[in-house]
């Protein structure tokens, strides 16, 4: 368990939010998806433990492995935990409790509660609440109804909190990028204003067919958390990475050849690398840039808007505008892109 970072405890915490499924169990979707709900646990974890599987390429394996979770937070692998997000009602604290909150707790977010003046808000992901409140059984207790194994994994729940919202969100698709609404994070927020409804609320997108150039443009959101298939751990061949092609090239047909000799070349100079006995994580340095990746990307609707404000341009690079395009249209269906 995290070291906390606070001596102030909240008093009687109560669950009043928790990233809730868009995706829908025997649904059929393009690509992968649906095997979030093949986890052993709540739909929260399994979200979690399919951004880790993501990484690894292995969302077949979902539900095989109980410790899957538990494993990665051992090694110290715990950014997947950042994209399960919970809210908690507590007793307002004292003026000095509420100061070292907001000095220490700085991944946490807080507002006077909208339901009850008596009470304050708090929501962040699951990393957050334990880097705060690891030592606090009430608090622990609340957020183990959401994620038993991962805050209380000596006593497992049997909760299932599969429940999806009454959405019905279909993929999106441009090209060879595709975009997936996967859980958003809602709690009640209705006397609030905007701006601080939007750092409450979170937004977990699974995006895929996208270059490394497009996905390191991405991580430069700083307010995002993101787990993304791994060069180091995943090799070459077992992911059939593909060349994401500019337009441009594409329409090209001199252009088209001189790229796609490349990166046969890089592909067949990889490949003997790894049967010299190179390690993936150094095989890696001479993959380019159009390689496809995929990655689990989550942020407060505050992050997403600045994301939008940001790459929903024409200033924007042709690629990472296009999934802007896609998030946008996405979070409208579900009403959280309420300003442009």
């Amino acid at each position: 368990m995290a070291k906390t970072k606070l001596g102030w405890s909240p008093r009687n915490p109560q669950l009043v939010g928790f990233t809730m499924p868009i995706v829908r169990p025997f649904t059929q979707y393009a690509g992968d998806i649906g095997e979030i709900f093949s986890g052993l646990g709540t739909f929260p974890e399994g979200l979690v433990e399919f951004a880790g599987r993501v990484c690894y390429l292995s969302t077949a394996s979902m539900g095989n492995a109980p410790d899957f979770i538990a494993v990665r937070i051992r090694e110290g692998h715990t950014d997947i935990l950042e994209h399960g997000w919970i809210s908690l009602s507590v007793e307002q604290p004292g003026i000095n409790a509420e100061t070292e909150f907001y000095k220490k707790c700085k991944y946490l977010v807080a507002d006077p509660d909208p339901s009850d003046s008596a009470r304050m808000l708090i929501s962040g992901n699951f990393r957050a609440w334990l880097d705060c409140f690891g030592h606090n059984d009430d608090v622990i207790g609340e957020c183990a109804i959401v994620a038993p194994t991962i805050f209380k994994p000596e006593t497992p729940s049997t909760v299932t909190l599969h429940s999806a919202t009454s959405y019905d969100i279909k993929q999106r698709q441009i090209g060879q990028a595709r975009v997936s609404l996967l859980a958003i994070h809602s709690p009640p927020l209705l006397d609030l204003p905007q701006d601080r409804k939007d750092v409450h609320r979170s937004a977990t997108f699974l995006v895929e067919g996208v270059s490394r150039t497009c996905s390191h443009q991405f991580v430069r959101h700083r307010l995002g958390s993101f787990s993304q298939t791994s060069q180091r751990y995943v090799d070459l061949a077992k992911g059939g990475w593909q060349a994401v092609i500019p337009p441009a090239i594409a329409e090209n047909p001199e252009a088209l050849a001189a790229m796609n000799e490349f990166w046969e070349l890089a592909e067949g100079k990889y490949s003997k690398l790894r049967a010299l006995g190179i390690r993936k994580e150094d095989a890696r340095f001479l993959l380019p840039n159009a390689a496809e990746t995929r990655f689990v990307v989550t942020m407060s609707m505050f992050g997403w808007k600045d994301f939008l404000y940001q790459r929903d341009t024409k200033k924007a690079q042709w690629e990472i505008r296009a999934v802007a395009q896609m998030v946008r249209g996405l979070l409208q269906e579900v009403g959280f892109a309420d300003s442009d």
